[in-house]
C-alpha cells in the first residue's frame, strides 16, 4: 500500500518536497493507517508531519482517544495539537445535526492549527468508501452537479491521500502492520444518516445489484468534480464581462442572453453569492431571474429573498443589494486570545507575538499585527455602518470610512462584504486592505497581537 500511496500522491501533487503536512488524527483505524503511512514516507519524500486531534465530546470515551493519539505522536516525535468543543450542545443551540456541527467546528480548528504552525497541507483520512457514501447521500437529497463532485483528492489546502483505497484494504493493512486504533461505537449507530447508508443501503445495493458499487460511485464523484471545475472556470470567465456597478452586477444582453441555460444559471447564482446571498436562493429563484432576459418590459423587478433584487432594463439585467438587505454578517465579539468565527465570512485567529519590529509588515491581505498597547477593549468584527471612521497609516487624522472606500474605488456592494475589526465607530482593520495608524507597530512596540484571517471558501 505504501508504494501505491506514493504514486497516488505524486500523480495528484498532494505532497511536495519541503511541505508541512498537518494530519487530522481521530484515533480511528482510517486515520491511524494514514498516520503510519505518512510517518514512513516523510523522510523518503522530505516533508514535515505534524498532527492535530479534535475532541467532539460526543462519546464517553472521547478523552481516551485524545490520550491515545497524543501518545502515538510522542512515540514518533510528531508535534501534536488538541482542540475540543461540546458538539451536542452546539448542535442543539445552532439547530444543526451532530454530523454537520462536528464537521464545521473541526474544520475551523484544523485550519487554525495549520495557520499557527505554517502547515500548507491538511491531510484527511477519507477513503473510497467515504466518497461513495457521500455521493449517494447527496443523490438522495437532490444535490446539483456541484454537490455530487464531492471529496476531491485536493481542495485548496485539504488533501485526501487515502482516496485510492477501499475500507477493506485499509483494514487489511492495519492488521498486517499490527496497528492499534480506537473503536468508535457510534459508527454502528444507524440513527446517523451516513451509518444507515453504509450498513443498509450500500450493503443492499452491493449484494443485489452491483458488487462494485463503491468503486462505481467513487468514480462518478471524481468525474463530477472534474466537470464542476470546468464549469467554475467558464463561469469565472463569463462573469468578467459583467459590469460591476456601485450596488451590484449588470449582465448585458449581448454577453449573457445567448449563453446556454446551464452557464447562465451558474453565472446568476455566482453573482448573487458575490453579493452576499448564499442562503435561501434556490433554483426557482434562479429560473425567475433567467426569465427576465426574455422579458421585454423595462423595469420588471424581482424581489428575491433577503433583499436581493433583479431588475430588467432596456439592455440587460441588474442584480443588486437593496438598502433593506441584511448585513453580510452580524456584529460579533472579537476574541483577542483565540478564535472568532464569523458566519458567511471566515475565522480570525489571534494570539500574542514577540517580533522584530524592523522586519514585520504592518499588514498583508489576511494577516495583521497590532501593537498590544494600542488596542482598545470591546473589539467586534462586523460589516460597515453609517458613521464609521478610519485613520490611515501615516495620515494626520481620521476620515470617514465612506471616503476611504471612494478613494480606493471600491463599489458599494463590495464594501458590504469587507469584514472590519472595530472599536465602536472606529475601524482598526479593513481586512484585505489596511490597518489603522492607531494600532501600528512602532520602534517602541514590545508585544503585539498577530491576527490571521482564514476566509470562508466561496
Amino acid at each position: 500500500m505504501i508504494d501505491v500511496l506514493r504514486v497516488f500522491i505524486k500523480k495528484h501533487a498532494l505532497i511536495k518536497e519541503n511541505d508541512k503536512v498537518l494530519i487530522a488524527l481521530s484515533g480511528g483505524m482510517d486515520s491511524m493507517v494514514l498516520f503510519d503511512l505518512l510517518v514512513k514516507l516523510r523522510d523518503k519524500m522530505n516533508f514535515t508531519l505534524i498532527a492535530a486531534h479534535f475532541n467532539h465530546h460526543i462519546r464517553k470515551a472521547s478523552d481516551n482517544d485524545a490520550i491515545f493519539v497524543q501518545n502515538a505522536c510522542e512515540k514518533h516525535g510528531i508535534a501534536f495539537s488538541m482542540g475540543e468543543a461540546d458538539i451536542p450542545v452546539i448542535a442543539k443551540k445552532e439547530k444543526l445535526s451532530i454530523e454537520v456541527a462536528a464537521r464545521m467546528k473541526r474544520r475551523v480548528f484544523l485550519q487554525s492549527v495549520a495557520t499557527d504552525n505554517n502547515a500548507n497541507k491538511i491531510a484527511l483520512a477519507h477513503h473510497k468508501n467515504d466518497r461513495a457514501e457521500t455521493y449517494l447521500m447527496r443523490i438522495i437529497r437532490g444535490s446539483s452537479l456541484d454537490g455530487l463532485g464531492c471529496m476531491p483528492e485536493k481542495d485548496d489546502n485539504i488533501i485526501r491521500p487515502l482516496l485510492f483505497a477501499a475500507r477493506d484494504e485499509i483494514k487489511i493493512y492495519a492488521h498486517e502492520n499490527k496497528l492499534e486504533w480506537q473503536e468508535d461505537e457510534t459508527n454502528k449507530d444507524i440513527s446517523y444518516t451516513r451509518n444507515n447508508i453504509r450498513h443498509n443501503t450500500l450493503a443492499h445495493i452491493k449484494e443485489n445489484y452491483n458488487a462494485n458499487i463503491v468503486q462505481t460511485l467513487s468514480n462518478s464523484a471524481a468525474l463530477m468534480y472534474k466537470d464542476r471545475l470546468y464549469f467554475e472556470e467558464v463561469v469565472k470567465e463569463k462573469l468578467l464581462k459583467a459590469q460591476i456597478t456601485n450596488d451590484g452586477y449588470y449582465l448585458n444582453d449581448d454577453d449573457f442572453i445567448y449563453l446556454h441555460d446551464s452557464i447562465l444559471s451558474r453565472c446568476i447564482k455566482k453573482a448573487l453569492e458575490n453579493l452576499g446571498f448564499r442562503k435561501d436562493i434556490y433554483e426557482v429563484h434562479i429560473a425567475q431571474v433567467m426569465a427576465l432576459f426574455s422579458q421585454q418590459k423595462t423595469g420588471a423587478t424581482l424581489n428575491l429573498p433577503n433583499g436581493a433584487i433583479a431588475r430588467r432594463d432596456a439592455f440587460g439585467v441588474k442584480l443588486i443589494r437593496s438598502e433593506k438587505a441584511p448585513l453580510m454578517f452580524e456584529s460579533t465579539k472579537f476574541h483577542a486570545d483565540g478564535q472568532t468565527n464569523i458566519v458567511n465570512c471566515g475565522t480570525f485567529v489571534c494570539h500574542d507575538s514577540q517580533i522584530n519590529v524592523k522586519k514585520v509588515k504592518y499588514h498583508s491581505k489576511n494577516v495583521a499585527f497590532f501593537d498590544t498597547m494600542g488596542i482598545p477593549h470591546g473589539l467586534v468584527v462586523r460589516s460597515r455602518k453609517k458613521g464609521d471612521v478610519f485613520h490611515q497609516l501615516g495620515a494626520s487624522g481620521k476620515k470617514s470610512l465612506k471616503e476611504y472606500f471612494i478613494d480606493k474605488k471600491i463599489s458599494r456592494f463590495k464594501r458590504d462584504s469587507i469584514p472590519l475589526i472595530a472599536s465602536k465607530n472606529e475601524i482598526l482593520w479593513i481586512v484585505g486592505y489596511e490597518i489603522s495608524d492607531k494600532v501600528k507597530i512602532t520602534d517602541d512596540t514590545i508585544m503585539c497581537k498577530k491576527i490571521i484571517f482564514n476566509e470562508e471558501r466561496g
